[in-house]
């Protein structure tokens, strides 16, 4: 098999050089010859490559490390693509005046500051290269993490061994009350090109109906968003366990669409 290319869509999310660092762990596993990040504002994907190329610098990097802002651009010949998700002012400053180093340290001290956050773990990098760390308070080293799931899941489909993991994945009868193409959180046997969804029954009486209702809420605002709806859109607020009103869900319609014209702004009725 050839060199493979990777995209990052949001590649300039604050997560990517912690990804960029596992990639370099596996490169020769992964056998990667181009990882391209793409983000609609091209600048901040500018800056997480810059972070990028100081680990590739550090870490004798072999493979290219691209950005675009243009999608067609980033997904042609990717064999597999990752969803990322602002301190970018710093880090622009450091980058602009030609000190990658120090701008890694201003990215380490950001993943200091959410060590209140639910990301516990980003948080406690104090450090994201000194040796001296122990490898389990460095968030790039440390051997769980979003970043870690991410390249467990490439390591299975582009390898030979199949891996357990807790992924968000499409249904296809895992949990019986909901529909094969709902998008739901259970653990999966990853292989060779093949997420599976491991079986887990029935949802337990007592969430059952709070999960239908928030997955009727969630194709209905999909179905909405696709056809440009309002009867739809409103349908999903309807439904929503926390609004439930049908003249509720059309005061708050009407008032994301006064508030928000860009994106409710042409729905139709």
């Amino acid at each position: 098999m050839s060199p493979r290319k990777l995209a990052i869509i949001g590649g300039g999310g604050v997560r990517t050089p912690l990804l960029l660092y596992g990639l370099l762990e596996r490169q020769t596993s992964l056998d990667l010859r181009e990882v391209t990040l793409y983000d609609v504002e091209r600048e901040r994907a500018e800056l997480m490559a810059a972070l990028g190329r100081e680990l590739l610098r550090q870490m004798d990097g072999t493979f290219a490390l691209t950005v675009t802002d243009d999608l067609a651009e980033a997904v042609a010949d990717a064999a597999a693509i990752i969803l990322n998700e602002v301190l970018l002012r710093d880090l622009a400053r450091e980058i602009a005046t030609g000190r990658p180093k120090e701008a890694l340290a201003t990215y380490r001290a950001y993943l200091q500051r959410r060590s209140a956050s639910y990301l516990r773990l980003e948080g406690h990098a104090e450090s994201a290269l000194r040796a001296e760390l122990p490898a389990a308070e460095d968030p790039f080293t440390a051997a769980t993490g979003y970043h870690r799931v991410a390249l467990e899941v490439l390591t299975a489909l582009w390898g030979t061994e199949s891996r357990r993991l807790v992924l968000n994945a499409r249904n296809r009868g895992a949990i019986a009350d909901l529909e094969p193409d709902d998008v739901v959180e259970v653990p999966c046997v990853v292989a060779y090109e093949d997420v599976h969804p491991l079986a887990v029954g029935r949802v337990p009486d007592v969430v059952r109906g709070l999960i239908l209702s928030v997955k009727a809420y969630e194709r209905f605002v999909i179905r909405a968003a696709v056809e440009r709806s309002a009867k739809w859109a409103r349908l999903a607020l309807f439904v929503h366990p926390l609004i439930g009103e049908w003249e509720l869900a059309g005061q708050l319609l009407a008032t994301f669409r006064r508030q928000d014209p860009e994106h409710f702004g042409d729905l139709a009725p």
